[in-house]
């Protein structure tokens, strides 16, 4: 059995609300974080570090095995992991990232259980609903006969107010 740890912040601007962090240490050492770690209104922290760590990296653990890319994010540990290390997770809240056109996406569906994902743009691929967990930068935008574009980063859209999570978020 674990000791918890709770962590209070308050700050008083707008854009930031009272977090209660709860940091549980299990048995085997895996530190659990509560998902109700927020650092803006409604933007869980894991969210956060989700999109600075996530980029397709080979696990160094596990380099000579077939599925050694760190695709998945476990929203417990707040971390990211290979396919090799499912059991060290499991129970562990975690989605899967996967790789569209050269960028990380994600399947909406999945997503959406633990974040609001309205006003993002999906895209289909391979009869998937998928978001792009990081603003595009293409240097090539096609114009869009709505001239629509995201709020942040001024990509062409179709029918939304983000072109990514990221967007969404920062």
């Amino acid at each position: 059995m674990g000791d918890a740890v709770t962590i209070t912040t308050t700050t008083s601007t707008t854009t930031t609300t009272t977090t209660a962090t709860t940091i549980t240490t299990g048995g085997n050492g895996n530190k659990r974080i509560s998902h109700t770690q927020k650092t803006r209104v409604g933007v869980p922290q894991w969210v956060r570090v989700m999109i600075d760590i996530m980029q397709f990296q080979d696990c160094k653990i596990h380099l000579n095995t077939k599925d050694h890319k760190l695709d998945r994010f476990c929203i417990d540990c707040v971390g990211s992991f290979c396919s090799q290390s499912c059991s060290d997770h499991q129970g562990h809240e975690h989605v899967k990232i996967r790789r569209y056109l050269l960028h990380e996406v994600i399947n909406r569906p999945d997503f959406q259980k633990y974040f609001d994902c309205s006003g993002i743009q999906g895209y289909q691929t391979n009869k998937n609903k998928v978001l792009f967990l990081k603003s595009r930068k293409d240097n090539q935008q096609q114009q869009n006969n709505k001239d629509r574009r995201c709020n942040i980063c001024n990509q062409n859209l179709l029918d939304a107010s983000y072109c990514s999570i990221q967007c969404k978020v920062f």
